[in-house]
Formats: structure tokens, C-alpha cells, sequence
């Protein structure tokens, strides 16, 4: 799905990312927009990362809810994305 609602259909690709896996702090955690099963993953900015972008971890598949990149200004630093089963 897109920003605006509507389904959009890519071809899926592969690619390698580096990135540190961490947990949410107890209140970063609300239970709709993040829950307590939600992997936060630092990913460094070699790879853009996108929105429903799957990613292998730990031998589990885990879905990109937010990629949040962390960009003070045009240049992309990092991504602190939020993953779940």
C-alpha cells in the first residue's frame, strides 16, 4: 500500500543490509502503533529501505512497518526501522 491507501504491486528484490538489532524501551511501546513483539533494527544507509521490505533475522522473516530514516538534512545517516512477524 502506498502513503495515500491504494495497493501497489512491485517485483520483490533481494539485497544485503548491515544493521544492529535492538529492543523498544518499555515506553516507547503504546500496543497499536508499537507492540511488545516489534524488533527495532538500525540499518546503516547502503540500501534504501522501504515499507514492507521483508528482512531475515535470526532465521525469522520479519515485515518493515516504518523504515524511519533518520535524516537531519538530504543525506539519509541511518534507518531505525520498526519490524514484525
Amino acid at each position: 500500500m502506498d502513503d495515500e491507501g491504494r495497493e501497489r504491486n512491485e517485483p520483490e528484490r533481494q539485497f544485503n543490509a548491515t544493521g544492529v538489532k535492538v529492543r523498544y524501551n518499555p515506553n516507547e511501546i503504546d500496543g497499536s502503533l508499537i507492540l511488545s513483539t516489534d524488533i527495532k533494527m538500525v540499518f546503516s544507509s547502503d540500501v534504501q529501505i522501504e515499507k514492507g521490505d521483508l528482512v531475515l533475522v535470526d532465521g525469522v522473516w520479519l515485515r518493515v512497518i516504518e523504515p524511519n530514516p533518520v535524516k537531519p538534512a538530504d543525506i539519509v545517516l541511518c534507518y531505525q526501522s520498526q519490524l514484525r512477524a
